[in-house]
């Protein structure tokens, strides 16, 4: 997609967080994406631990994060459990 397209997505749904804007697929050719939205999980070392096609929850990243830190860390109140 292109960069405004992008841009517009992110207003539209009110998004913060950094997203790659790859109009000639250079990215999804490298990193065989088969499917959007794909989420990479990298650790400290730049290593690419998982990969997930589909939308993703909010569950979801702090089980990512928890597990490469090897600590709980505290979530919302509609995470908690």
């Amino acid at each position: 997609q292109s960069k405004y397209h992008v841009e517009d997505f992110k207003e539209e749904f009110g998004l913060t967080f950094p997203m790659l804007v790859d109009e000639y697929a250079r990215s999804a050719k490298l990193y065989q994406v088969e499917g959007i939205p794909t989420t990479f999980v990298i650790d400290p070392k730049g290593i690419i631990v998982d990969i997930h096609v589909g939308w993703i929850t909010e569950k979801y990243i702090f089980d990512a994060v928890e597990q490469f830190l090897g600590k709980k860390v505290r979530r919302t109140e509609n995470e908690s459990s």
